[in-house]
């Protein structure tokens, strides 16, 4: 059986009422959502994880909206509700236990968000709690976990090229219980991303209603690390911005990055922009060579849901276009997650779909792959700052990251 791909208007209707949600738009035109396919639209809010709200925003819609799409959207809503709720408890008594054991952590991404942004915690799904803690305090945290019952589900995720440890994963046999990321770093080192861990720790801010020594991230890093995990799964948002279809590609289902994640970033700029210290936010995003992937999201946030820092941000951030070679990765990519989108609506295997769809499967992969060998200027200055020479900075950079390329690929085929 084969599914439809969401089109135009199902796309831009759920975009409407996300927005319309964040206070940001006026409510969908009735007409329009007497017409919409809404198994279209539920299925795209699922891919992108904002059913819940999707429910929020048409539950006072009333006969407009269907009985059996408005039935499911409420389920999910209420589930998450209930499921959050016991969340909130379990990262409580985590963090009290690990703060007994003198071992600071950082509450990331959705688990902190769950705390300092949404009100309602039903409207934010949450795949897993993510912890962050100094590496040298692994062992001992990995043993209060296991104290209270968790164990360790084999190896952590792997990321495709080359193979990089950055988090442990943790889970409850023989029950269903959520998985508990343990971070040591916020990203895979190979990838061209600089967040200076000890800055990041140093300004850091105590967790609202949790023990001492559990804490959030200042504003300043948490918006900045919103974006930047965004811009890591999409992998191709450097190129939307010059693109005519950028909207269609933002929001294709066979995309990595999700809406909610942007919309995060949209409620988070419309719920503490008058907290972050804008000045270091530039400051430091300039100095960690992140300034222009920073601001490519951000520019997506504001096109999407009308979400932007003050002017003289956006104009300091200067999101850069892509070069010649990233381009043509992110074309490639592009081109990838089409043939995948055809593939899923039951389009025949033209010799071209036969020999892409394959790649179509480690399309993201091999954007990483790309990506760590050829890195961005401003990550090479910071890299390599005793090499004056553009050049001879991308050339010590291959250097080092090809052998881990060509070993993660010998590892991945069995050979030795």
């Amino acid at each position: 059986m084969t599914t439809s791909t969401p089109d135009a208007s199902s796309a831009r209707l759920l975009v409407a009422v996300l927005r319309a949600q964040l206070g940001a738009g006026e409510h969908p035109d009735p007409a329009a959502l007497r017409s919409c396919d809404w198994n279209e639209l539920c299925a795209l809010a699922r891919h992108h994880a904002v059913t819940p709200l999707l429910h929020k925003a048409v539950e006072g819609w009333g006969t407009r909206v269907p009985e059996e799409p408005r039935r499911r959207t409420s389920l999910a809503y209420h589930t998450n509700a209930l499921r959050n709720a016991g969340l909130q408890r379990f990262v409580a008594e985590t963090g009290t236990a690990l703060a007994a054991a003198a071992i600071p952590v950082l509450l990331l991404k959705g688990t902190s968000l769950l705390r300092t942004t949404y009100d309602d915690a039903g409207l934010r799904y949450l795949g897993d709690v993510d912890l962050l803690v100094d590496e040298s305090d692994v062992p001992r945290a990995e043993s209060v976990l296991r104290q209270t019952g968790f164990q360790r589900s084999g190896s952590p995720a792997k990321v495709h090229w080359p193979t990089c440890d950055f988090h442990v994963v943790y889970g409850r046999p023989g029950v269903q219980s959520i998985p508990v990321e343990l971070h040591w770093r916020l990203f895979e080192d190979f990838l061209p991303y600089v967040f200076d861990l000890a800055e990041v720790r140093r300004r850091a801010v105590p967790a609202h209603g949790l023990p001492e020594g559990i804490f959030t991230m200042a504003p300043e890093h948490e918006l900045a690390y919103l974006c930047i995990h965004l811009e890591r799964h999409a992998v191709i948002y450097s190129s939307l911005i010059g693109r005519d279809d950028w909207f269609d590609l933002l929001v294709l289902p066979q995309g990595k990055g999700r809406l909610i994640w942007l919309y995060d970033v949209a409620l988070y700029l419309q719920r503490h922009a008058a907290v972050v210290d804008w000045n270091r936010f530039v400051q430091d995003a300039t100095q960690w060579g992140i300034a222009g992937r920073v601001a490519v999201v951000l520019e997506l946030c504001r096109r999407v849901f009308t979400s932007t820092p003050p002017r003289e941000v956006t104009e300091a951030l200067r999101s850069q276009s892509p070069g010649l070679l990233e381009r043509t990765v992110h074309g490639t990519l592009v081109a990838t997650f089409r043939v995948a989108e055809r593939e899923r609506r039951g389009a025949p295997r033209s010799r071209v779909l036969r020999w892409l769809g394959p790649v179509a499967n480690r399309a993201i992969g091999w954007g990483h792959m790309w990506r760590s060998i050829f890195a961005p200027a401003a990550y090479l200055r910071l890299q390599y700052p005793r090499d004056r020479s553009r050049l001879r900075r991308r050339l010590r950079h291959a250097e080092r990251m090809i052998p881990e390329v060509c070993g993660a690929m010998w590892r991945k085929l069995g050979w030795r």
